[in-house]
């Protein structure tokens, strides 16, 4: 399969730049991974995503319209397949985890106690962390002794997170009000969608248009009619653009 984009390494014009730092280094710790996982027909985020193509996804974490957190569907049986082989053995308790310390720990809201390959995102007290689940992009607060290491035979799977926000939807005074996040999540949380990239910021960021069941989730989330959506969409590439101007 396609290598991931090192930490380090530009992402080409159209790909994705690494979506978390551990990223790349976590995918490439095992030599070879067990179960009946084919890493050849596993899809690299970083390497398929480019502007102007389509996939398939589904939201894993949402946030609001502006950051929300994807999986391409293509990828879910790898995922699924890792997950068991990761929580089918004894872990190896982490002695050190400091920032962007790739690991893995149990999230507390999961009623089987199920252990997440994750990252060390900050560092809230001495014996605290704040870890990001890499494969659905949601947090959580938890103790340095609840973090194990990641073993190698679940390593080679890329995280699968990817973080992303609506290209054609803006934030009034860049406040999304409870409503329409909710909203969102309602739209988005329970049906694969159809995104198309159409930008992918240095950070990572990949903005995208996406489709629930043949109609815009912009279309659907602020009630546009359906005649009226391209025109709307037009208007925020314009707004853009003539930010984009005033910064150069």
């Amino acid at each position: 399969p396609a290598s991931p984009v090192s930490p380090g390494e530009s992402a080409g014009e159209n790909e994705a730049a690494p979506i978390e730092r551990a990223w790349s280094t976590a995918a490439t710790m095992g030599s070879e991974v067990s179960g009946d996982i084919d890493l050849d027909e596993v899809l690299v985020p970083q390497s398929t995503l480019k502007v102007d193509g389509e996939v398939l996804v589904s939201v894993s974490h949402c946030v609001s319209p502006s950051e929300f957190w994807c999986q391409l569907v293509a990828n879910h049986s790898a995922l699924e397949q890792m997950m068991q082989a990761l929580n089918a053995q004894d872990l190896t308790p982490l002695n050190e985890a400091p920032l962007n310390t790739a690991c893995c720990c149990k999230f507390e809201d999961d009623d089987d106690a199920r252990f997440y390959r994750a990252i060390v995102e900050a560092e809230l007290a001495e014996d605290q962390v704040l870890v990001r689940f890499t494969d659905f992009g949601n947090t959580q607060e938890c103790s340095r002794s609840d973090l194990f290491s990641v073993p190698a035979d679940c390593s080679e799977l890329p995280m699968q997170a990817i973080r992303c926000a609506l290209a054609d939807a803006v934030a009034e005074n860049d406040v999304w009000s409870e409503e329409i996040i909710s909203s969102f999540e309602e739209i988005v949380m329970s049906e694969d969608l159809i995104a198309l990239v159409t930008k992918i910021e240095e950070s990572g960021l990949v903005l995208v248009r996406l489709q629930c069941k043949g109609k815009g989730v912009s279309q659907l989330l602020f009630n546009i009619p359906e005649d009226d959506e391209q025109a709307s969409s037009l208007e925020q590439e314009d707004s853009a653009q003539r930010g984009d101007a005033v910064e150069e």
